[in-house]
């Protein structure tokens, strides 16, 4: 009841400020000098009006409680605003503790970076100096195999002309070495036969008839006493220059006398060392010397029966 009469006490409060608008008056006074007839019309006016109120308060009360809606919404939203607030200025405050411990980390590469850029540095000037070392040590190898080079064909000379000597003169080398290693008293018992002891002078009086049997004969006396320790080598000393001797008389021949033979007068001497008067050679002391043209024996074998 008391709600109807609130509705017409607002119907007619907005009757009366409808009646207070020009428009409105003035549509009533057209109303009211028309005939009876438009009063029907004039009374449909009116209800249409009162049902348009109504209509509006219905939809401001339809807004209005969409409005207490939107505001219980806004309010939902605005707490779930304040924890995500929270939630951010947490987030916020692990990014803040995150980005300090990524600055301090990015100032510890820093750190290391310039520690890494001095070391590059360092190893770069030693890589330098490195590469001026090799490049000198590069140019002295150059100079040694240069040098090197040049040594070793003077040296692969030598050793050809070492070799042609040798080749060559062996035998004169072999000769003069021998004759050095003899005693002081055998060199003073054949300095009559050797009178130059250079090596051309040895081979010059090897290679004379006069000296060669002159030397047999020297080394047959000391062959019978045997008591010369230079024995060995003087016979040694002898076949050499017999080798020499024969090149310029080739019919000249030592015998060929191996023991086995029978022993011969004619072509063999026996050492006072022999056990029997006759016989076969038991051993060669130091071979004679033939004539192969007229097979002459110019000096006997002494050898051992």
């Amino acid at each position: 009841m008391d709600e109807q009469l609130i509705g017409d006490q607002t119907l007619k409060q907005s009757f009366l400020l409808l009646l207070e608008d020009s428009e409105v008056q003035g549509k009533v006074r057209e109303i009211m000098l028309k005939p009876a007839v438009n009063r029907t019309l004039e009374t449909t006016v009116v209800e249409d009006l009162a049902l348009n109120d109504n209509t509006l308060t219905q939809e401001l009360q339809e807004e209005g409680n969409n409005l207490d809606i939107e505001v219980i919404k806004l309010r939902s939203e605005n707490e779930e605003m304040k924890e995500i607030i929270i939630k951010l200025k947490s987030l916020l405050g692990l990014k803040d503790s995150a980005l300090n411990k990524s600055n301090e980390a990015i100032l510890s590469l820093n750190q290391d970076k310039s520690g890494l850029e001095a070391n590059l540095s360092t190893v770069t000037s030693n890589l330098n100096q490195n590469k001026q070392s090799l490049s000198e040590a590069s140019s002295n190898y150059k100079y040694l195999k240069t040098e090197y080079d040049s040594i070793k064909a003077k040296y692969e000379e030598q050793e050809k002309k070492i070799a042609y000597y040798r080749d060559n003169f062996e035998e004169d080398l072999r000769i003069k070495e021998i004759y050095d290693a003899l005693s002081t008293q055998t060199k003073l018992s054949t300095d009559n036969i050797f009178t130059d002891p250079s090596v051309k002078g040895l081979v010059a009086c090897g290679i004379q008839e006069k000296y060669i049997f002159n030397l047999w004969d020297y080394i047959k006396a000391e062959v019978v006493k045997g008591n010369n320790s230079d024995q060995e080598r003087i016979i040694q000393l002898f076949m050499l220059l017999f080798n020499r001797f024969k090149l310029a008389y080739p019919m000249f021949e030592l015998q060929r006398v191996k023991a086995g033979d029978k022993f011969d007068t004619q072509s063999h001497i026996k050492h006072n060392k022999s056990e029997n008067m006759s016989g076969d050679i038991q051993s060669v002391l130091f071979h004679g010397c033939i004539n192969t043209k007229t097979g002459k024996v110019l000096k006997p074998s002494i050898v051992i029966l």
